[in-house]
């Protein structure tokens, strides 16, 4: 004795979800974070050079142990730091804009 088995689909029309279809509203990006980063890593550049190579510079009297450890100090810590800072920075602009905008302090 065989029993028959009857094919039923997957989902019933009961199962279905109804979606939206409007997409949803896309926030307004400034483009500006470009700009934001070369100024940010620039002035972290300058300020850990003069930071770390003045000292550097009156401690020892030799302005090139200034410019040495200013300039290693500059190139391995400013593009890194400057870069972080630069999209904090960026954010931080964003999320006042966004606020303002929506009549929030912010």
């Amino acid at each position: 004795m065989t029993a028959a088995v009857t094919a039923r689909p997957l989902f019933d029309e009961a199962d279905t979800i109804d979606r939206p279809t409007a997409k949803p509203p896309v926030p307004q990006v400034e483009p500006k974070i470009g700009r934001t980063m070369v100024a940010s890593i620039a002035w972290t550049t300058l300020v850990m050079l003069v930071a770390t190579g003045a000292p550097m510079w009156w401690l020892t009297g030799d302005i090139w142990n200034g410019i040495g450890l200013g300039a290693f100090c500059a190139f391995w810590g400013g593009p890194g730091f400057g870069t972080m800072a630069g999209g904090v920075i960026w954010t931080m602009r964003q999320e006042r804009n966004e606020a303002a905008a929506h009549g929030s302090e912010g």
